[in-house]
């Protein structure tokens, strides 16, 4: 019989304000992030597309954060994407955001700097993200 193991959840707040918005079993600072044409460096986070499995191992929980209601338009160097933003719940920066076409694929795109792990909290600036 095999033994379960329970996955170690990383927390992650808003940078701006330390609101509580996601916690996840990924590290967050480990995840790819989009290349160019995208030019923002956002990390693509996965989520779990089926809430009510138990069977998976790795995924996000997006706790407080609010979804825009209207996609917006964003040029880019080869056209255009629809992106429809996610914003701290609590002072409304906006941390990351979705392709509209993928709204029901199970993708978030973190803004760099957007977040930190409960870990870092008041250490001053995240490594990387000096002024």
């Amino acid at each position: 019989m095999s033994r379960m193991t329970t996955p170690h959840v990383h927390t992650y707040h808003c940078t701006f304000c330390s609101h509580l918005l996601l916690a996840s079993t990924h590290i967050i600072s480990a995840l790819p992030t989009r290349r160019a044409p995208g030019l923002d460096n956002a990390t693509i986070v996965p989520l779990q597309e089926n809430t009510e499995s138990d069977s998976d191992r790795e995924y996000t929980l997006l706790l407080t954060l609010t979804r825009d209601r209207a996609a917006k338009v964003v040029a880019r160097e080869d056209g255009f994407e629809k992106r429809v933003l996610w914003r701290c719940g609590r002072c409304k920066l906006i941390v990351g955001y979705m392709l509209d076409e993928e709204k029901r694929r199970g993708c978030l795109y973190l803004l760099p700097g957007a977040v930190v792990e409960s870990s870092e909290l008041g250490q001053g600036e995240p490594e990387g993200q000096a002024a």
